[in-house]
């Protein structure tokens, strides 16, 4: 292998893996303790929560990586309500000269009962280096299951559940990954997070969450991950139909990754 491949392969794997895979700035202000949350990014962390949405709901969004100029994701994601449960899409790119990077998932949620429901997702993605003229694809599917009680939430869900190889040069699978966690609602403006996300190929991750609303239209949250670690931050405001979120986590040795997003609701 070439010495100009090599570099632009290690590269490419770090910066992939240096990528979230989790969008939204609520879920990186908790620490990205959010398998028990019911949201629209919900899609993204545990699928069964988008069966909890009361609206139609359409998110657009962006994280940039360690204040570098070019490290840039972006993410749209949907959420439609049926009489036969909710179903919804979400849509990750992040592209640089040398690599790339993107996915697409199709999502369905159905409520089991008033305080249980289940959902699963079916994923395309994929990662190329232009330069060497390299693609991989990937087909993966989830599934997840949540309990919505008057002051608890429960929540968990297995990622990459079901997947094909990387399709490409170089052939390997994801690993499967397993989250359970919960939250408490200690009174309807302040609540607690706490979640266990266990990758099979890398340490436990224990996340935590903190949530206040002083006030309808603002909400304060603050969250903690050890595996990487990182310490999260966040605002969100709640304008009727729209709501802004805006978040930064603080990874030890990368630095600063602001993060905000849109969420118009119908």
């Amino acid at each position: 292998m070439g010495i100009r491949l090599l570099f632009v392969l290690l590269l490419a794997v770090a910066v992939s893996r240096a990528q979230p895979v989790e969008p939204g700035a609520q879920a990186a202000a908790l620490g990205g303790s959010f398998v028990s949350q019911t949201s629209i990014f919900s899609a993204r962390h545990n699928v069964a929560g988008l069966a909890f949405l009361e609206n139609n709901a359409l998110a657009a969004g962006a994280r940039n990586n360690y204040l570098a100029g070019n490290l840039n994701d972006f993410y749209l994601l949907g959420a439609f309500r049926q009489n036969f449960g909710t179903i919804g899409f979400d849509f990750t790119y992040f592209g640089i000269d040398a690599y790339r990077q993107g996915g697409l998932g199709l999502n369905y949620a159905r409520q089991l009962s008033q305080k249980w429901s289940v959902g699963v997702r079916l994923a395309y993605s994929y990662n190329s280096i232009p330069q060497e003229s390299i693609t991989r694809h990937l087909v993966t599917a989830d599934a997840g299951i949540l309990g919505k009680f008057e002051r608890w939430r429960i929540g968990a869900t297995v990622q990459q559940l079901a997947q094909s190889q990387w399709q490409g040069r170089v052939e390997e699978v994801e690993p499967i990954v397993l989250r359970l966690g919960g939250g408490y609602f200690f009174t309807p403006q302040t609540s607690l997070t706490a979640e266990l996300f266990q990758a099979l190929n890398a340490p436990a991750d224990v996340r935590l969450g903190l949530e206040y609303a002083p006030a309808d239209a603002l909400v304060i949250r603050l969250g903690f991950a050890t595996a990487r670690p990182s310490v999260g931050f966040g605002v969100g405001l709640n304008l009727k139909s729209l709501s802004i979120n805006l978040a930064a986590t603080w990874h030890q040795q990368l630095g600063l990754s602001p993060i905000t997003d849109v969420v118009y609701a119908w």
